[in-house]
């Protein structure tokens, strides 16, 4: 089964009158039918919360269509909200035309935009952002732990029990630019290959991400320290590891430019070293269970298949 945030958002727009997301062929069919069938027999509402991690055109989801600024800006991107096109919600915003299965959501007040939703004084970092998405907390120094993680304590005496022996590694991120490589007479920098792992004693794998498919032109590297480099540098400064980094890079590759853009990152919990040993974990006297890769693994497909494991326990 697979599927791209484009069509995942077109088809989840289509929902039921019971307000069951109608996700089609998107979600196996015994999982839609489970859910509609505990709904009519437990008289129950279902809150189903869908996170999209990564990249979105906000502006051209909900558009401030008669905003100028908002076209002077895109000329080329901007959606014409004179056209007929673009589903109103007021008179100076509306969705993407894409999104027109949700205009009957709106009228039958089944649909809300919540909009400028955020923490005081952003710095416009999308990690930060995450950081407090994650653990509901502003400040860094109350950043021990996710909202997820201190439900999961306050039942520690079934759930907390089961997951105690996982271990996951942090990793330290390092991701760098150079523009200056965009030339006519210059492809790229460096090494003919586009990845590799390493065995440097710093970085762990490295990869080209301006190779990719599709992908902007504009010569772009990120760096993935080891496991033991990076719990050994956890409580170091950003830009301290920045630079030792950026040492190895260039050790690594033998491109000694100075990059535009340079940025280290740390993962407290990125990478499992020792997995739970069960697909997941459901208390059924709580109501609360657990699942991703960290219960089998440490790969996307394993994740997939824990969630997967759970909703049939669940069931």
């Amino acid at each position: 089964m697979t599927t791209s945030r484009r069509k995942f958002l077109s088809t989840v727009s289509a929902v039921t009158a019971g307000g069951l997301a109608a996700l089609s062929s998107r979600a196996p069919r015994f999982l839609l039918e489970s859910a509609a069938f505990g709904a009519e027999t437990k008289g129950e509402k279902i809150l189903v919360v869908v996170q999209l991690s990564g990249g979105n055109d906000g502006l051209n989801t909900v558009v401030p269509y008669s905003e100028e600024k908002y076209r002077n800006s895109r000329p080329s991107l901007a959606v014409d909200g004179n056209g007929g096109n673009i589903v109103k919600i007021e008179n100076d915003i509306g969705l993407h035309p894409s999104l027109r299965a949700c205009e009957k959501l709106l009228e039958n007040k089944q649909l809300s935009i919540l909009q400028g939703i955020g923490y005081p004084n952003p710095n416009r970092s999308h990690f930060e952002s995450m950081d407090v998405w994650h653990t509901a907390h502003n400040k860094p120094s109350a950043r021990e732990s996710g909202w997820l993680g201190r439900c999961v304590d306050a039942h520690k005496d079934t759930l907390g029990k089961a997951i105690e022996s996982v271990r996951i590694a942090p990793c330290w991120t390092l991701m760098i630019a150079f523009p200056q490589a965009n030339q006519p007479t210059m492809s790229h920098l460096g090494p003919q290959w586009n990845a590799a792992r390493s065995n440097h004693h710093r970085v762990a794998w490295l990869a080209r991400e301006s190779s990719k498919p599709c992908r902007d032109p504009i010569e772009r590297w990120t760096l993935q320290a080891s496991p033991t480099w990076s719990q050994e540098h956890i409580r170091d400064d950003a830009q301290r590891v920045e630079a030792k980094l950026l040492r190895a890079f260039s050790e690594i590759t033998g491109i000694l430019a100075t990059p535009s853009y340079a940025q280290a990152r740390c993962w407290p919990e990125a990478q499992t070293l020792v997995p739970a040993g069960k697909s997941h974990f459901w208390d059924a006297k709580s109501q609360i269970g657990l699942a991703g890769d960290w219960c089998t693994g440490h790969r996307v497909e394993d994740g997939f298949l824990s969630g997967l494991a759970l909703a049939l326990d669940v069931m």
